[in-house]
């Protein structure tokens, strides 16, 4: 639903990974190619030119992780744009708890329709969920039957509304009600079988709260989303054949999510720019699902001047889960940047502590909390790296010889020597010596590179 409100609404078609999606309007060669594909497709899907047609093995899961479709009609001169959506999505699970070992597969299947007017979107998506496992039961319990497989299944809808504030920043929010079946069936007994149902609601907002003016201000960005889960099952008083009873279950979980992101430059006398930063990212899941927490705090203070740029930054990740779990970095940085034009000196100089890059959007990203902790434990490093250069004039372009080093922990050591010729804006030669030193004491290594360049 975020994707439908803040993402592209374009016409597009994707079977098995393979894009089927239309062209920019104006590109009559893109268009004839997307046309050659959906034909070859077609005849591909009719059993034609199968022996021509390059083939390769082929899951059902596979073949439904990789289709997706978005149509789009309408929304020229201020008209309503309407669109239609499909996609396939696939999670899976294992835990203990309580005597019980469970795991198993789900896939769901969504087709939504939505209408976009003016700064407005409203749908409704349509969701049909399949799961199944199996279960083990190690507690002490008078049945020998001690092992068993659980299925379900789900049907839902969930109509979302966005709302787009500003040019730069959008808000949604959803809701789902679905209803099902589940099935328990223990090794040589009767399946119990009861009704499921869900209910869920969810909010979400992006963009760039704060836009600095041209002459210098406040920036500052965010992204956010609420979601709550409630699933609930019936009770079932089996039979004397079955000799089993499920008892009524209502299980909560829930999960916050924020990445915030804010700067301020100021200017200084003699061309100079100061520009502090702050980055916030904040996940809590929690229900009776896994639950854990994270906290990821950054700031960065960058000075800025033609030809030079010092810069600091600290950051530190906290994990709650049972346990807790820190993990933090700094590091620097001063460049000196001979400009455009290439010719001059060139310097830079880079140490860092501990783990220094951002971990915000790995925060966000993950299924749960749970991953923000390592299995083990991990030791923070040191590193120093270092490079001299000096470019001048050449016939065509600027060849800069340079020398740089890089000192980790334990003594490992890289050396480089060489040369960078540039001969023109997006094309380079490259020649370098590298002389790499283990922290083992091993015998050193020895590399000798050429290589070339060329970006269009």
């Amino acid at each position: 639903v975020g994707e439908r409100v803040t993402g592209d609404a374009a016409t597009h078609v994707t079977i098995a990974g393979q894009s089927l999606g239309a062209a920019p309007d104006g590109d009559a060669l893109g268009h004839a190619e997307a046309n050659a594909r959906a034909e070859a497709m077609a005849r591909w899907l009719r059993g034609e030119d199968a022996e021509e047609a390059p083939s390769r093995a082929l899951t059902g899961r596979e073949l439904l992780l990789g289709s997706a479709f978005s149509l789009s009609a309408g929304g020229e001169l201020g008209a309503p744009r309407w669109g239609a959506w499909g996609r396939f999505a696939t999670s899976s699970f294992d835990g203990e708890e309580n005597g019980v070992i469970l795991s198993g597969d789900v896939t769901s299947a969504f087709l939504g329709t939505d209408v976009a007017s003016g700064r407005w979107l409203g749908g409704v998506a349509l969701g049909l969920s399949e799961g199944d496992g199996p279960f083990t039961l190690t507690g002490e319990r008078e049945s020998t039957r001690n092992n068993g497989t659980v299925e379900s299944t789900l049907t839902a809808v969930y109509p979302y509304l966005g709302f787009s504030a500003t040019e730069r920043l959008d808000l949604w929010a959803m809701g789902g009600y679905g209803a099902g079946t589940m099935t328990i069936t223990e090794d040589g007994g009767t399946p119990l079988k009861t009704d499921i149902g869900m209910t869920m609601g969810a909010v979400g907002v992006k963009g760039t709260v704060l836009a600095p003016p041209a002459d210098g201000g406040l920036a500052l960005s965010v992204k956010s989303d609420a979601l709550f889960v409630r699933t609930t099952s019936d009770a079932v008083h089996g039979d004397a054949a079955s000799g089993g009873n499920l008892a009524k279950a209502e299980a909560d979980v829930s999960r916050l999510r924020l990445v915030l992101e804010g700067s301020r430059a100021f200017a200084l006398k003699g061309d100079g720019t100061l520009t502090p930063t702050f980055e916030v990212g904040v996940r809590q899941d929690g229900g009776d699902a896994e639950t854990g927490a994270g906290i990821e705090l950054g700031a960065r203070l960058r000075y800025t001047r033609p030809g030079v740029t010092v810069e600091g930054a600290v950051r530190r990740l906290v994990a709650h889960e049972e346990g807790g779990y820190e993990e933090w970095g700094a590091s620097g940085a001063i460049r000196i940047d001979p400009g455009t034009s290439g010719r001059g000196l060139s310097f830079r100089l880079t140490p860092s502590w501990g783990h220094a890059g951002s971990a915000a959007e790995r925060l966000w990203g993950l299924g749960d909390a749970r991953g923000l902790a390592p299995d083990a434990e991990v030791e923070a490093g040191q590193r120093l790296d270092a490079e001299l250069g000096y470019g001048v004039g050449a016939h065509p372009g600027v060849v800069t010889p340079f020398a740089s080093a890089g000192l980790a922990d334990g003594g490992a050591r890289r050396l480089r020597l060489g040369a960078r010729w540039a001969l023109g804006p997006a094309t380079s030669l490259n020649l370098e010596g590298t002389r790499l030193e283990a922290a083992n004491d091993d015998k050193a290594d020895h590399r000798l590179g050429l290589t070339f360049n060329a970006r269009w």
